[in-house]
């Protein structure tokens, strides 16, 4: 499922997706973000060019940042814990929000 993901962004066949690619699917933005952006997003080595192993990374990653738990709302714990937490749950909204790639993906019909 991840690689036929990966092959329906990556529409020339090159083996990577481009900021073409990115173009070709969302036009000059998607949602409002420009999709510079959102291909730097899962850049991470920096060559303006998502590969298939970059593509899996930063699924892994938006993943394990989407499962973090929220313990303000557990009562057991105490109040320095909570709004400790709280202040890392916001930072990590703040992350999957400027994760715009992501929400483009899962926009994107892949059938």
């Amino acid at each position: 499922m991840i690689r036929a993901t990966f092959d329906r962004f990556d529409v020339d066949d090159s083996g990577k997706i481009s900021i073409d690619n990115l173009r070709n699917i969302f036009g000059d933005d998607y949602q409002g973000v420009p999709v510079e952006k959102l291909l730097k997003e899962a850049d991470y080595l920096g060559d303006n060019m998502i590969s298939y192993e970059e593509f899996k990374m930063f699924l892994q990653d938006r993943a394990a940042a989407s499962t973090s738990i929220d313990v303000a709302h557990v009562p057991s714990i105490g109040r320095e814990a909570s709004v400790s937490q709280r202040q890392a749950t916001e930072e990590d909204r703040e992350a999957r929000a400027s994760g715009a790639l992501a929400n483009g993906f899962d926009g994107v019909d892949t059938a």
